[in-house]
């Protein structure tokens, strides 16, 4: 390994220290073993034993962690020891039994999505003693927790808890119970939305064939102009192209209904594919029968106008930031796919 770093060195200092510090490494020590196997992988007669389910190859992130801007560390050596591991690659197609849903003791797990609004200081203080405050027998554990601003402007605090319950009643009565130890007596809304938990596990295989599929999934919009053809849809989103335009047209309305085309979960071979945090502004000219003129326009998503957002929601104000001021004749308007 080390004569094959300095081979690929092209002159660069670093990379031959890396070189050097790779080759006095003690034969016996866990790191020299660890590349032992990774090599043994690439083509050495031993058959290659990962010593850490679902890591990385180790082989493969050589080149992201040794770089010529990095001298030698242990420190990254440790951390490139630790990636050793890579997951069996499944036949193409292969789909697993989902797993069943975790029940204990004749109660269902439920996973309750929380949000509470608050201007009250004291609702911020607490909201972060959550590890400390809430306890209930019937309380499995809880997910990240944390606050942000609303839409307008109050500060709206998140957590899902995990909670076994008969119903999504009793789920709901037990997160409402835990609030009001977390909360007291403060000045807050709160929302509670319980639906079954699934297994720890269910979306780490793909469980059918439509995992290897692309999907089709509606997407909300942020602004609407009307236009000479009919009218300009605006919206925030990812990378994730425009597959279908759907138009429904009324005396008193007209909804407007955007599909775009995300990525199937699952690669050949089991990989989960993600998808860029990338941000895209899109506009989109869209036809009428007649011309708008006073009809409404109602996001198909939604159900609603454009401008209207839900008081818990923290993202979509931020997405209408982006789309607010824009001038719409300086954006490449595209027509609806076919």
């Amino acid at each position: 390994m080390a004569a094959y770093i300095r081979e690929h060195a092209d002159g660069r200092p670093r990379l031959r220290a890396w070189a050097d510090f790779i080759q006095a490494l003690s034969p016996d020590g866990e790191a020299a073993q660890a590349f032992m196997r990774a090599q043994r992988e690439h083509g050495h007669p031993d058959r290659y034993r990962p010593i850490a389910d679902g890591g990385l190859h180790l082989v493969g992130r050589q080149s992201s962690l040794f770089n010529d801007h990095d001298p030698p560390h242990a420190g990254v050596l440790r951390e490139l020891v630790a990636l050793e591991g890579s997951d069996e690659r499944l036949p193409p197609g292969a789909v697993f039994p989902m797993p069943p849903r975790p029940v204990r003791n004749g109660r269902p797990l439920w996973e309750v999505d929380v949000s509470v609004r608050s201007e009250v200081e004291r609702v911020h203080d607490r909201w972060y003693e959550i590890p400390e405050r809430l306890s209930h027998p019937q309380l499995d554990g809880y997910g990240s927790y944390g606050g942000s601003e609303g839409p307008d402007g109050v500060a709206v605090f998140q957590t899902s808890l995990r909670i076994w319950a008969v119903d999504e009643d009793e789920a709901a009565s037990v997160a409402h119970e835990l609030l009001d130890a977390l909360l007291g007596d403060a000045d807050a809304q709160r929302r509670v939305i319980a639906t079954r938990a699934e297994a720890e596990d269910a979306f780490e295989l793909p469980h059918t064939s439509k995992d290897y599929e692309r999907r089709l999934l509606r997407t909300r919009w942020h602004r609407y102009e009307p236009s000479a053809v009919g009218v300009r849809i605006v919206w925030c989103t990812g990378p994730c192209p425009l597959a279908r335009v759907e138009v429904d047209e009324s005396p008193q309305q007209v909804t407007i209904s955007l599909w775009e085309r995300f990525p199937p979960r699952f690669a050949q071979g089991g990989a989960r594919i993600g998808i860029p945090a990338i941000l895209a502004i899109r506009c989109v000219e869209v036809p009428l029968i007649v011309p708008l003129g006073e009809r409404r326009v109602i996001d198909g998503c939604t159900g609603a106008p454009p401008d209207v957002i839900d008081p818990f929601d923290c993202i979509t104000p931020n997405d209408w930031a982006h789309v607010r001021d824009l001038d719409l004749d300086t954006l490449d308007c595209t027509t609806p796919p076919l």
